[in-house]
C-alpha cells in the first residue's frame, strides 16, 4: 500500500499515467520556441529584401560627367569663314607646351590654370579685347583636361575671340520683329557671361530668307 501510495503521488490527477518532468517539459517549450523563431526568419527574410531599395549608384550618371558643347552650324558660313580669315589676334604662342604667352606680355602657366586669379584672366581677357566669363569658360574647360596642353588652348582662344566678335557684331546688326526681341536680349546676355554655345543655337535657329522657287530673269531692254 505504501508503495502504490508513492506511486499515486507522482502521476497528475487530470493526466492519467502522465509523470511530471519539469526539465523536459521546459526543454520541450524551448524547442517550440526556437521552432517557431526559425519560422519567423525566414518569413521576415524575404520582406525586407523586397523592401530594400536598389542600388541606383551604376545607373547614376557621374557628378563631373559635363554637357558637350554646342557645335555651330554658323562656322560654315562663306561670311564666318571670310571673317576669321579677315580677324587680327595678338601673338600667341607657347613653351615646352606648358606655358601660354599672349601679346609678348601676359604668360600663363597651365600647370596653375586652377588657381588664376581674377585679375590674370581680367589681363588675358583685356589681350583679345572679350568679357572675362569667355576667358573663365575656356580656363575651366582646360582646367578638366588630364594633362596641360597649351597648343590646344591657343586653339580654344583663338576660336572663342573669332566666335564671340562675329556673333557679337551679327546680333546686334539683328533687328528682329516684336515678337523676337527677347531672343536678341537673351543672346547678348549669353555673350556677356560667356556661354557662347548658347549664343550660337540662338543664331543657328533664327529663320533664314528661303531662295525663290521660280527665280525670273529679266533681260536687259
Amino acid at each position: 500500500m505504501m508503495k502504490q501510495s508513492a506511486i499515486a503521488r507522482l502521476v497528475r490527477p487530470d493526466f492519467t499515467g502522465a509523470t511530471k518532468h519539469p526539465r523536459v517539459n521546459v526543454c520541450r517549450l524551448v524547442g517550440r520556441c526556437m521552432a517557431v523563431c526559425a519560422l519567423l526568419a525566414r518569413c521576415v527574410s524575404p520582406i525586407q529584401a523586397a523592401d530594400a531599395l536598389p542600388d541606383k549608384s551604376a545607373a547614376t550618371p557621374a557628378a563631373s560627367t559635363q554637357k558637350p558643347d554646342y557645335m555651330p552650324k554658323g562656322r560654315q558660313m562663306e561670311r564666318y569663314q571670310a571673317f576669321a580669315r579677315q580677324t587680327e589676334l595678338p601673338a600667341i604662342t607657347t613653351t615646352n607646351n606648358t606655358t601660354l604667352e599672349v601679346g609678348g606680355t601676359v604668360k600663363t602657366d597651365l600647370a596653375r590654370l586652377p588657381q588664376l586669379s581674377i585679375h590674370e584672366k581680367e589681363a588675358l581677357a583685356g589681350q583679345f579685347r572679350i568679357p572675362t566669363p569667355v576667358i573663365d569658360k575656356i580656363v575651366e574647360r582646360a582646367a578638366n583636361r588630364s594633362q596641360p596642353d597649351a597648343v590646344q588652348l591657343a586653339r580654344d582662344l583663338r576660336t572663342a575671340v573669332v566666335d564671340y566678335r562675329f556673333l557679337q557684331g551679327e546680333w546686334q546688326r539683328y533687328n528682329p520683329p516684336a515678337e523676337g526681341g527677347m531672343i536678341k536680349t537673351n543672346a547678348l546676355q549669353a555673350l556677356q557671361s560667356g556661354d557662347l554655345s548658347k549664343a550660337w543655337e540662338l543664331y543657328d535657329g533664327l529663320p533664314r530668307p528661303a531662295s525663290p522657287a521660280n527665280p525670273q530673269v529679266i533681260s536687259a531692254p
